[in-house]
């Protein structure tokens, strides 16, 4: 994937944008590049990321520190719905992946996010030096569940609710 491939879309995300964008690409082996997203910045929009890397079970290393990191203001349905789905090679979080997100939880917001049996280790994502389970303490199976689901090598997984994982 260029660096810069979507580095000169700036403004806010727009409904669907980036929705499954790269979906079951085995071709894609490396890293995913830091300023991929760089210029997209503003208040969530539905479906903005779902399923963007669904399937790209090559990629490698962590997903890089301010990928998503333009995004703030309240969460939007669907907007990280199943991004990660099936990445097995990757294999953890750098600092700050998500931006400011805040607000109520929304259906599908997280919703399988990182399902697969992979090779994630560390702790999970943090927004503001809170993990997204105690942002939203209270998210149900129809906003979050299974976003976790077989990460049991992240550090902090005893910690995450089931309902998360």
């Amino acid at each position: 994937i260029p660096e810069n491939l979507f580095g000169k879309l700036t403004g806010a995300p727009a409904e669907g944008m980036f929705h499954s964008t790269f979906k079951g690409l085995q071709q894609l082996t490396n890293a995913i590049p830091v300023a991929l997203f760089s210029g997209i910045t503003g208040a969530p929009a539905k479906d903005m990321f779902h399923s963007t890397f669904y399937g790209c079970s090559k990629l490698r290393n962590n997903i890089p520190s301010g990928l998503f990191a333009g995004i703030s203001g309240p969460v939007a349905q669907g907007m990280f719905s199943h991004t990660f789905y099936n990445c097995t090679k990757l294999s953890g979080f750098d600092d700050g992946v998500f931006g400011n997100l805040t607000g109520d939880a929304q259906t599908d917001m997280f919703t399988g996010i990182f399902y697969g049996d992979n090779k994630l280790y560390g702790y999970s994502p943090q927004i503001n030096g809170q993990y997204l389970y105690q942002i939203w303490p209270n998210a149900t199976q129809d906003q979050v569940g299974d976003a976790f689901y077989k990460c049991q090598k992240l550090l902090d997984y005893k910690n995450i609710p089931t309902v998360w994982r």
